[in-house]
């Protein structure tokens, strides 16, 4: 039987420990990402614009769903338009890109924080430390958590709402407020990004389990009225579309990615910048269970492991996936991982508990022995700094000289509307037509016609794409290049005073379009896969 931790010591020595893993956690985040001009060079990922631009547009007065196409949640999009709102320009500007990916570090830093408060909570200080020492040097969260995405907020959210439910879970009698914030934070998470569904499933499944009837009132009371407030916006002022753009489009949409499974399954095994918690959690699983054997913080354990099961079974069925997707399942990982520690450091009556305090260090001494010899920690650390340095200037190079050459309400057509934002200079659109802040997205959805699309309709077509005869995401090249969207970028052409190719031009934009564009411009500035074109007056003449 356990009792309670001995000496304020520990708790200093904890304390001191978890601050020394913030403060590496929040220097690598930050390694290189400021001042704002050298922390834009990190390369952007294409979602980045499309979010930002879509908050940008919002804080204008126009209104998501209705007015521009947009596939973020609610949650996500207030997040966003909340740090642009501190530094508003009516077009956007590097440093308020650049105080959306300072604000997401802030995010990966709390949710460390969180997981060691779930990880104390089940299995003791040591686990709970080890648990956010394995997040922290993590490399693809940490490339993740230097991005303005919504991955990290959901997961910081989510990891919340585990805290918050097995607060309650755990002890004698459910505390209502703690059930309450975990419904809350479950639904924002939900609001913030689709996956995070994962999380109030697990908790309201877990109080089913459980048979603890009581707990379901507040949870889902609680979850319901945080959705609510948070779309109720929406689905007051256009539901249709609301529903269709955030959900329906993401069940509906051609494969893309990595597609095949194993192909999934066999990326995820192989990342080398996340060696440590593709690793340790195997070791943590077991050593957690044996610590929590007939007690309480056993429902715990299994919350936890019902977490990553459902992460990975939501990565499995996804009709896509990208890298990502793995920050999501690194967080219930990690903690598993913690679990090689659970026990340590309290005193222990049983003879069992005693040798688990013995078994868990010395089973990661081994782990650690092994990793350093076989080189696995450098591979990890190399891989990590690799990952760390990947840059991509010409985003930044491109906005300097539109900045030095475009006046203030150029338009500017692009794939991606960073590249003006940057500048802060318009996204070029057709004359009387929404914006495009995802080209990817809204090129899908105008040419499958989702808008008008009644659901029968909308159930046989998820059923004809469900499949990629090629595997190779040229079904989703083939949508891209059907006519509605193709004369929706010559009608934005016709607007536009700059436009910029780059591969995902190259991708998005039928061969006939791209044509058409190079033979009325004229090139002005290339920089590795980037040109910069400036439209030919005779364009806006009908020439």
């Amino acid at each position: 039987m356990r009792e309670r931790p001995a000496g304020r010591g520990q708790y200093w020595i904890s304390i001191i420990l978890l601050a020394m893993i913030l403060a590496a956690a929040g220097y690598v985040r930050l390694w290189e990402l400021t001042p704002p001009a050298v922390g834009v060079l990190y390369a952007p990922d294409t979602d980045e614009g499309a979010y930002a631009f879509s908050a940008q547009l919002f804080l204008q007065g126009q209104l998501p769903y209705r007015d521009f196409f947009a596939t973020l949640p609610p949650g996500g999009l207030y997040l966003m338009a909340a740090v642009l709102g501190l530094l508003y320009r009516p077009w956007g500007s590097l440093e308020g890109f650049m105080a959306l990916r300072y604000a997401t570090v802030a995010y990966g830093l709390l949710t460390i924080l969180v997981v060691y408060a779930i990880g104390r909570r089940l299995g003791g200080r040591p686990a709970g430390l080890l648990a956010a020492a394995v997040l922290a040097i993590d490399g693809i969260v940490i490339g993740q958590d230097r991005r303005a995405m919504l991955e990290t907020p959901m997961n910081l959210f989510s990891a919340l709402a585990v805290w918050a439910y097995l607060e309650a879970a755990l002890r004698e009698t459910a505390g209502r407020r703690w059930l309450v914030l975990a419904g809350a934070a479950s639904a924002a998470a939900v609001m913030i990004k689709s996956p995070g569904a994962i999380v109030p499933i697990l908790l309201v499944g877990m109080s089913v389990i459980r048979r603890r009837w009581t707990d379901l009132p507040p949870l889902v009371g609680a979850g319901t009225a945080a959705g609510l407030l948070l779309a109720g916006p929406f689905l007051a002022l256009c539901p249709e579309q609301f529903l269709k753009q955030v959900y329906v489009f993401q069940m509906v949409r051609p494969p893309d990615g990595v597609i095949a499974v194993s192909a999934r399954l066999h990326e995820i095994w192989g990342y080398p910048y996340s060696w440590l918690t593709l690793r340790l959690w195997g070791l943590g699983l077991p050593l957690a269970l044996w610590a929590s054997w007939r007690r309480r913080e056993l429902a715990g354990w299994l919350a936890v492991v019902l977490w990553a099961g459902g992460v990975m079974a939501l990565i499995i069925a996804s009709r896509s996936y990208w890298g990502t997707y793995y920050p999501q399942l690194a967080i219930p990982l990690a903690l598993l991982a913690g679990g090689t520690l659970a026990g340590v450091g309290e005193r222990l009556r049983e003879r069992d508990m005693r040798l688990l305090a013995a078994v868990g260090p010395l089973a990661l001494a081994l782990f650690t022995g092994w990793g350093i010899f076989f080189g696995h920690f450098a591979v990890q650390f190399d891989a990590t700094r690799i990952w760390l340095r990947f840059h991509k200037p010409a985003f930044a190079e491109a906005a300097r000289f539109l900045q030095a050459h475009a006046a203030p309400d150029d338009a500017v057509l692009a794939t991606d509307p960073l590249y003006g934002m940057l500048a802060s200079r318009p996204l070029a659109r057709a004359a009387g037509a929404p914006y495009l802040a995802d080209s990817y997205g809204g090129m899908l959805y105008q040419n499958m016609g989702l808008a008008d699309m009644g659901w029968r309709d909308i159930l046989e077509l998820r059923r004809r794409l469900a499949k990629d005869p090629h595997g190779n995401g040229d079904l989703t090249t083939s949508i891209f290049h059907l006519r509605p969207a193709q004369e929706a970028v010559l009608g934005a052409f016709a607007e536009a005073r700059f436009v910029v190719i780059d591969r995902r031009a190259e991708r998005q934009w039928a061969p006939a379009t791209l044509a058409y564009i190079r033979a009325h411009a004229v090139p002005l500035w290339t920089m590795d896969d980037v040109t910069l074109y400036q439209r030919t007056d005779s364009v806006a003449t009908g020439g």
